[in-house]
């Protein structure tokens, strides 16, 4: 799943759903055990956050002109 472009906090949350399951399903002896318990749960991305530079700020006040959301983009930025 990682090698598809999804992110590990992505896969994390597809592996404890699946895990999930599959300990229901020992639990309730349909299977015999959990191979989930068999696979290494991805670590957890840092979130990096970003700011926009000036220009990008211009270009974003230019195209949000007209826009029913142009003033709260103007208010939240400026």
């Amino acid at each position: 799943m990682l090698n598809d472009n999804l992110s590990s906090n992505t896969v994390i949350h597809y592996h404890a759903v699946i895990r999930k399951s599959l300990d229901y399903a020992f639990k309730m002896d349909m299977i015999q055990s959990n191979p989930a318990d068999k696979v290494q749960r991805p670590k957890m991305q840092q979130f990096i956050g970003n700011f926009y530079n000036e220009s990008e700020l211009d270009t974003l006040f230019e195209k949000s002109k007209g826009d029913p959301l142009e003033l709260i983009i103007i208010q939240y930025f400026k």
